[in-house]
């Protein structure tokens, strides 16, 4: 769970910038990540939904539409910051980086999948549910 926290911290750091990660409202999730303190549960969740709309529908199906790994991190209110990290797309879990972001807020919502077969790193780009029905 740390190292996957970690995973994400780091893609976190990456999107917005250092400064922005080494704001008082990432401690908590640094020191779970450092030291393993805190109650896992509040930072961390396993088997969440895949990531990618499409892999919800063919879930059903045993199938899927990537052999690659993503990760993307969004705010999920205006003061929750989150990431989800799938590998295969196939186990998705949810790192919660604070709920309560107290500092100015910025534009976050990146994504990438990282395709093991190319070893290509491609930027996702997002869109509204009702687009891709």
């Amino acid at each position: 769970m740390r190292a996957i926290a970690k995973i994400a911290f780091n893609y976190l750091a990456y999107t917005t910038g250092n400064n922005f990660a080494l704001n008082k409202s990432f401690d908590m999730i640094r020191s779970f990540i450092r030291y393993g303190d805190g109650n896992p549960n509040n930072f961390f969740h396993a088997n969440s939904n895949p990531i990618l709309h499409d892999d919800k529908k063919l879930k059903p199906l045993k199938l899927k539409t990537t052999e690659g790994h993503i990760i993307i991190v969004e705010w999920n209110s205006p003061s929750t910051i989150t990431s989800k990290i799938s590998f295969f797309n196939i186990n998705t879990y949810n790192i919660f980086f604070c709920k309560n972001y107290n500092s100015v807020w910025i534009p976050i919502n990146s994504g990438h999948h990282f395709d093991i077969k190319t070893k290509t790193i491609s930027k996702l780009i997002s869109a509204k549910k009702g687009v891709l029905i």
